[in-house]
């Protein structure tokens, strides 16, 4: 008995999901409908934005710019700053997205093991990790609001870094004006 309600209520949340799912394309048919390429191309065409926006999320990478280079206050790109105008900068890099985002090394790594291009750029840690080699802790150039030479950022050195030194992850003084890698 408890294995046939397991099995309906699979069954019915399944179809209520494909339900959910059918009703986003903007054509709905019913019996004797006319077929026309032109409705079914708009179908298929919002099927794969979607497809591709879950790609990019889940699958690809999600880098979806990068800001003009600025040093640790944000300084030029005229958002403001910490982490609200580091957003608005990422925002503007990519389409006005309502999710950009500075691009975490998580972000990063995952396209790296992806064998997808990351450039060279300033990444948001959020951690205040210890920096290689005793230089002092990462704090994101002080929430983003400061251009201090003793101050460090994550940074991600691009496929164009020196070899031996490219498509890791690394720290640069906040007072060093490279982009911020956007995330969506």
């Amino acid at each position: 008995m408890n294995a046939r309600r397991i099995v309906r209520t699979s069954l019915t949340l399944l179809l209520v999901a494909g339900a959910a799912a059918y009703a986003a394309v903007p054509n709905t048919f019913t019996a004797r409908d006319p077929l026309s390429a032109r409705t079914m191309n708009e179908n298929f065409a919002a099927l794969d934005a979607r497809i591709s926006k879950w790609e990019t999320r889940y699958g690809r990478s999600a880098r979806c710019g990068s800001t003009p280079a600025t040093d640790g206050s944000l300084d030029g790109l005229g958002v403001g700053t910490g982490y609200t105008g580091a957003r608005q900068a990422c925002m503007k890099a990519c389409g006005d997205s309502p999710s950009a985002h500075v691009c975490s090394g998580v972000e990063a790594a995952t396209a790296a093991s992806l064998g997808l291009p990351m450039p060279t750029g300033k990444l948001q840690s959020g951690l205040g990790l210890q920096g290689y080699g005793g230089t002092g802790p990462v704090l994101d150039c002080n929430g983003w609001t400061s251009a201090g030479a003793a101050g460090y950022a994550s940074e991600w050195n691009g496929p164009e870094a020196p070899a031996g030194s490219n498509n890791v992850p690394a720290e640069v003084s906040c007072s060093v004006a490279m982009p911020l890698l956007c995330c969506d």
